[in-house]
């Protein structure tokens, strides 16, 4: 038996201009460093030259019941796409506000205006990253999602090892 969920396509131009305000949708593979570091600077250039926010929104969830009887490559997708893709996301925000604090200019090496203080990082984890679901079988996405948590507070000030950030915050939805 396999599970086939699809959904339309969504309409972004309802997105694309908010109050002024601009917007764009973007697809990334988020299991991926590479993937994820070229589609931001793609989004930075597309943009105004700089990073200012950076909001990570991913997760899948466990789907094989026990874990005794899961498979291995679904345990590693889980992981991969629920905790390592916060990681990645936050390492190459990292790297934007770096730049950006120490430098105080864009990408293309312009002036910041106005100057550059800090970024923000927001990261979606769930309420099953505190606490155990019963009767859900999904160990693997609580440890992930509970990854995630403790990846923003490491990340928050003032124990952050992430120092071009403001705040690091988590979303737990239910």
């Amino acid at each position: 038996m396999s599970l086939q969920i699809s959904a339309p396509e969504p309409n972004w131009s309802a997105y694309t201009n908010l109050g002024g305000s601009s917007g764009k949708a973007y697809q990334v593979d988020v299991t991926s460093l590479e993937a994820i570091s070229a589609n931001v600077e793609t989004i930075v250039r597309e943009f105004n030259g700089r990073l200012d926010i950076f909001i990570a929104n991913s997760g899948i969830p466990w789907i094989q019941g026990p874990a005794l009887d899961g498979e291995l490559d679904h345990y590693r997708k889980v992981v991969s796409t629920d905790f390592d893709s916060a990681y990645y996301c936050a390492r190459v925000a990292g790297t934007y506000w770096r730049r950006q604090k120490l430098e105080q200019t864009t990408i293309d090496g312009q002036k910041l205006e106005p100057a550059f203080r800090e970024g923000s990082f927001v990261a979606t984890a769930s309420i099953s990253g505190t606490i155990v679901n019963i009767p859900q079988l999904q160990a693997a996405y609580n440890a992930a999602k509970a990854g995630v948590i403790h990846l923003c507070r490491r990340h928050t000030p003032p124990v952050s090892s992430f120092k071009y950030s403001s705040f690091c915050r988590q979303i737990a939805g239910g």
